[in-house]
């Protein structure tokens, strides 16, 4: 009966195991995973619409849009959320950065664009660079907390089916008491009996 209580509680202890360490990475990942996708690609819709509003600057001038630094900066600051760290910037097709805006901002990065056309051709594209340790702070976060609640899953499933094997053993362990005294009983009252 021992052997069987220590089995028990070695597979309890296995199963509890595996379920707090999923939790403990699992929902850091997935958080990380999903604010990650969802920062891409409201970027790449920014960048998007930051082209197309340059662009129609482009499509005006087409020769002198790369001196309407004010105008351009102007419309790389719409959509801007001042509490994000960010840079953004418009580049022509051989590199030069034409407007920008923004400060420089702490590795790692994540980076999304957008090509501004004329006429069918890029003559240019706008850079959105974000740092991604703000989302690496909130993941931490997540994960300290994802990681609490694993210990206390562990706690909880070692714990409960331990008393309920520990109450069954107990339980099995005072029937065969109650047996072994029960026999001895019956035994003694055999003796005792006239022949």
């Amino acid at each position: 009966m021992k052997s069987s209580h220590d089995s028990v509680t070695r597979i309890t202890s296995a199963i509890a195991v595996v379920i707090a360490v999923f939790i403990s990475i699992v929902i850091p990942a997935f958080y990380f995973a999903v604010s990650y996708q969802y920062t891409g690609g409201s970027m790449d819709a920014q960048a998007e619409l930051t082209a197309k509003a340059v662009g129609g600057i482009v499509m005006a001038n087409s020769q002198t849009w790369r001196f309407e630094e004010i105008r351009l900066e102007e419309l790389l600051a719409r959509r801007h959320a001042p509490d994000m760290p960010e840079k953004r910037l418009i580049r022509d097709m051989q590199g030069k950065i034409v407007a920008q805006i923004g400060e420089s901002i702490s590795a790692p990065l994540i980076t999304r664009g957008y090509n501004i056309y004329d006429s069918g051709s890029p003559v240019a594209r706008v850079d959105l660079s974000r740092s991604l340790m703000p989302l690496i702070i909130r993941t931490g976060i997540v994960g300290s907390f994802s990681f609490l609640f694993g210990i206390m899953i562990f706690v909880v499933l070692r714990t409960i089916p331990l008393r309920a094997v520990r109450k069954a053993y107990l339980a099995a362990e005072g029937s065969e008491q109650a047996l072994r005294e029960n026999k001895e009983f019956l035994e003694a009252l055999i003796e005792a009996a006239p022949t």
